[in-house]
């Protein structure tokens, strides 16, 4: 009776692999060889740090509440039109958020966060109005 031998490891990752830059996605290779899915090579989720640098260059603002972001570490590359809607996992569709915006974005349109309603008001961030008559003067 033959008995096989223990299951052999996977080979590690190849690091000098064939991707596409931008999507860092794996190409027809490993589809070919059965590494991923082609369904899954076409509809990848998460961004790449591609994505995020590029979009942080294009606008180091905030897309969620308007504000700058100071460091690009603190930031997350997300879905214009999020993924859960449909949205592709591209260098239009990518914007930056603070990671507490993106958090409390989810799903919900781009219409609805704080920098689009300052917008449709007229673009004025909100200021505080002193009544002259309750100064001490």
């Amino acid at each position: 009776m033959h008995r096989p031998g223990p299951p052999s490891a996977a080979a590690p990752e190849d690091p000098g692999a064939d991707t596409d830059d931008l999507n860092n996605a794996p190409v027809a290779a490993d589809v070919a060889a059965g590494r991923q899915s082609s369904a899954s090579a076409s509809r990848r989720r998460l961004f790449s740090d591609a994505h995020k640098a590029a979009a942080y260059a294009r606008n180091p603002t905030c897309a969620w509440c308007g504000l700058p972001i100071l460091d690009p570490a603190h930031a997350e590359a997300d879905h214009v039109l999020p993924y859960a809607l449909g949205g592709t996992t591209t260098h239009d569709n990518c914007q930056v958020l603070h990671r507490i915006c993106n958090r409390e974005r989810g799903a919900r349109p781009m219409a609805e966060g704080p920098a689009a309603k300052r917008a449709a008001a007229g673009g004025a961030v909100a200021e505080i109005l002193v009544d002259s008559s309750e100064t001490d003067d």
